[in-house]
């Protein structure tokens, strides 16, 4: 080999070096708090204590390159703070490529169904679209797009069993999802309504037709997210202290809130009282960037 070629085989390494490091670099970084309010459910000693959620750094291309997954608030609240998962990703430029996931950290091994384990995820791509997920190396998505490159159909494996979902759009955007499950028995859809191209209602129906969930969002005159409501069940009849029995719109929601940087600063989650009188705060969620 000449010094020339080898100079140059060491040139191209050192450039893919480079590269491969500039897409694992942290950018910036988010870390999300949960408090509850929700003290029917919580101990004393865990109300109105900020516990953390997660933690996920972005690289430039604000692609997820690494995630802690704590304890969440509808896990018990004994466990409230502690590690439960951890991911990382690695990417082509802007493809993702490999992600590893550990998860069950914090249960003990002697708990039945909690072993601490790992998976590896990998990803295949066809004309720059993603088009299979794989973990351990089986396939466990699949993916086809529209000529407009939008999503149309879901596959998800679950051994010999598969899952699936079909999106329909009207001028670009999803008007309706339906999902096929393995057993057909639970089979569903969701229905979009817009307005001036942004999401402003979502309906779920099961194999009757009958509405499970109704859900409205309520956004600034920027089309900006200030308010969710929705209603699940739907069919949730409540009675009023006067003895009437009323099944309200709704029966819960979050509030949005940001930063002058328009960067989400914290979400509040809410529940209708037991007569449809009055809001309980249930959970508030804080997010701090660095």
């Amino acid at each position: 080999m000449t010094l020339r070629n080898s100079f140059y085989i060491l040139l191209v390494s050192i450039l893919f070096t480079a590269c491969f490091n500039s897409t694992q670099k942290k950018k910036y970084a988010v870390t999300t708090y949960f408090t509850s309010f929700d003290s029917a459910h919580v101990s004393l000693k865990n109300l109105h204590t900020k516990f953390k959620y997660s933690y996920e750094a972005f690289n430039a291309d604000s692609n997820l390159i690494y995630k802690e997954q704590f304890t969440t608030p509808f896990d018990n609240d004994t466990n409230w703070g502690m590690l439960s998962e951890k991911e990382k990703y690695f990417y082509d430029n802007k493809e993702k490529t490999k992600g590893e996931k550990e998860f069950g950290l914090y249960l003990p091994h002697s708990q039945v169904g909690s072993a601490k384990d790992k998976d590896t995820y990998t990803y295949e791509y066809t004309n720059g679209e993603l088009t299979k997920w794989l973990v351990n190396q089986k396939p466990y998505e699949t993916y086809k797009y529209n000529d407009q490159k939008k999503l149309i159909e879901l596959h998800r494996h679950f051994g010999s069993n598969l899952f699936t979902a079909l999106n329909t759009y009207s001028n670009g955007l999803k008007i309706k999802s339906e999902y096929f499950p393995f057993d057909s028995i639970n089979t569903s859809m969701d229905t979009f309504i817009y307005k001036n191209t942004k999401l402003v209602e979502k309906n779920s129906f099961n194999k009757k037709g009958e509405m499970t969930t109704h859900r409205i969002f309520i956004r600034d005159e920027k089309g900006k997210l200030k308010e969710e409501k929705w209603k699940e069940p739907y069919l949730d009849w409540r009675q009023r202290e006067d003895g009437q029995w009323i099944n309200a719109e709704f029966n819960q929601g979050n509030r949005y809130f940001y930063d002058s940087r328009d960067r989400p600063i914290k979400t509040e989650y809410y529940q209708l009282d037991e007569h449809y009188r009055s809001e309980k705060l249930i959970i508030v969620y804080d997010f701090q960037y660095d």
